[in-house]
């Protein structure tokens, strides 16, 4: 079975504070991607019809050239109306 490793670099360390509940996981085992939460202290309000880009606190490396890695919503749960 091929394995695709993904490095995982924490851009602020004081956020992570030696607790991996930031990291990237699958909620449930029949998950078909991960759930990312966002490495940062900082409480963010989302206002109504407003767009806010939030820092994932994160950065990654792929070294497999056909992988990707993509940030998309959660059934409405990336947004706010």
């Amino acid at each position: 079975m091929n394995t695709n490793q993904i490095q995982i670099k924490f851009l602020n360390t004081k956020e992570v504070k030696s607790n991996d509940s930031f990291l990237p996981e699958y909620a449930t085992s029949g998950s078909s991607a991960l759930d990312l939460k966002a490495c940062i202290s900082k409480k963010i309000i989302l206002p109504a019809k407003e767009v806010v880009l939030v820092p994932t606190g994160i950065s990654i490396y792929i070294e497999n050239p056909y992988i990707t890695a993509l940030i998309l919503p959660r059934s409405g749960l990336g947004h706010k109306d």
